[in-house]
């Protein structure tokens, strides 16, 4: 096979993501355009599987006959919230199972593609037992008549009596000797009824842009980069609405009524009302605090700052003095404990006093 052959059988295939305890490996560099195009998948490694052999009826692999192998499987799995994988034999089905509350903390993705590890390699040829030197272990595996019969995983290499044990351990059952191979047609059957339940809008969507033409899937990328930030914006703004719900209020509030205070300020030749509140609030969070109300009189501003009562209040007149807005200012406690009362004088406009001068 041709280096150029080898380059687009490896294109056309999925990305494959190992999945382990310590977490999910990254995206290959410049792998995004396969993995929206063929798929992304999470190979969990052995160490984190569960293996059961569960038996099913003879014959065609329907809904009735997929349901109980799932719900029994299902059953079997030592966790809570299982994820299933299921190769399909003529009597029998090796179920794989996972943790997906682990897989979501490791950064699998919900709804994602995840595949064993074992289920990745070639079916046995040959019965009996074979030795598999894994990621981060050693797995063992037991055949019979063309199946997979057991599996233990070691994370250190097995000696023989280990392998002796697990053989011993497994025995044979009586049921197995009429048990024949998968029929073609029902692996095929089971193959395309699992790539075909993993095709998703996104995928129909991609081919018909790509019959349409590249500018239209070039907007279709644009409009989708928008909206994730977009979403992105809305979330932040969200985390700080709930994070100062009382401040945000205050300053909409003001925001909302910009004509009317821009006239106010122009009457009193001010600065902006909007100026002496940033301050305040400012002053406050720099000492613990916040600002609990604002209240503008003509050439002057009232507010009640919630600071605690070990706050300094030297060190609250300080940096309210250094605000460019406000001078001569005043503190005293409040009724409310906890509370500072402020008063201080509004500072004028410096185009206006370079004016009056």
């Amino acid at each position: 096979m041709s280096k150029r052959s080898t380059r687009l059988t490896n294109f056309l295939r999925p990305i494959d993501r190992r999945i382990t305890a310590g977490g999910a490996a990254p995206r290959p560099a410049g792998a995004l355009p396969r993995a929206v195009l063929f798929g992304e998948r999470f190979v969990v490694s052995r160490a984190l599987l569960h293996f059961e052999r569960v038996e099913r009826p003879a014959g065609r692999v329907d809904d009735r006959v997929r349901r109980a192998v799932e719900l029994a499987a299902r059953n079997r799995a030592p966790f809570a919230d299982p994820g299933l994988h299921i190769v399909w034999g003529q009597r029998h089905a090796a179920a794989w199972s996972w943790d997906r509350t682990l897989l979501a903390r490791l950064g699998v993705p919900e709804g994602a593609w995840v595949m064993p590890e074992p289920a990745l390699a070639a079916p046995p040829r040959e019965d009996g037992f074979r030795l598999r030197e894994l990621h981060d272990g050693y797995e063992g595996q037991l055949v019979r008549q063309g199946e997979l019969f057991a599996s233990r995983f070691w994370p250190r290499r097995p000696s023989q009596q280990d392998i002796d044990l697990f053989v011993r351990a497994c025995g044979v059952a009586t049921d197995d000797a009429d048990t024949a191979p998968a029929g073609t047609v029902d692996t095929l059957r089971i193959r395309v009824r699992d790539w075909t339940s993993r095709l998703t809008p996104l995928h129909t969507g991609l081919a018909v842009l790509l019959l349409v033409g590249v500018p239209l899937l070039y907007a279709a990328g644009s409009q989708a980069r928008l909206s994730f930030d977009l979403h992105g914006a809305r979330s932040q703004l969200q985390g700080v609405v709930a994070e100062s719900s009382a401040q945000f209020d205050a300053l909409r509030q003001y925001q909302a009524n910009t004509r009317l205070l821009e006239s106010y300020r122009a009457a009193l030749d001010l600065a902006h009302p909007l100026a002496p509140a940033a301050d305040l609030a400012e002053a406050a969070q720099a000492v613990g605090g916040r600002l609990e109300r604002f209240q503008i009189a003509p050439g002057r501003v009232e507010a009640i700052l919630g600071a605690g009562n070990d706050a300094d209040p030297a060190e609250i007149v300080r940096r309210l003095e250094n605000a460019p807005s406000l001078a001569n200012v005043e503190i005293r406690r409040a009724r409310t404990q906890g509370q500072w009362e402020v008063r201080a004088e509004l500072v004028q406009l410096a185009g206006v006093q370079e004016d009056a001068a």
